[in-house]
Formats: C-alpha cells, sequence, structure tokens
C-alpha cells in the first residue's frame, strides 16, 4: 500500500477493508522493488567500499 500521509493511508486501508479496492498483486509488488534487491546491488556497493577504501590508504 503506497500513500501520501497519514490521512492518505487511512483511506486506502479503509477502502481496503471494506473491500471497496483492491491491494496490488504480489508479483506488481515484486517488480515495483525489484531495483532494490540487494542481491543486485551488492556488486555495485563493493565497488563503491572498494574505491573509498583505496582513497583513505
Amino acid at each position: 500500500v503506497f500513500y501520501n500521509d497519514e490521512d492518505d493511508l487511512f483511506k486506502k486501508l479503509r477502502k481496503l477493508v471494506l473491500g471497496e479496492s483492491k491491494a496490488l498483486p504480489v508479483q506488481t509488488l515484486r517488480n515495483i522493488n525489484a531495483h532494490l534487491d540487494w542481491q543486485k546491488r551488492i556488486t555495485r556497493f563493493d565497488e563503491l567500499f572498494d574505491s573509498i577504501k583505496k582513497l583513505i590508504r
């Protein structure tokens, strides 16, 4: 459930509970957040940490 503020969250949750709206499908939610997957990001973070380490030495 994505929301802008507390009031928006309440309205969206109310609609879900009352059956006035449906939650996004699980796969859609996974796709939305796929770019945050640590397994996909770890190589880039390793490169960044290695470059910082070289600067400190």
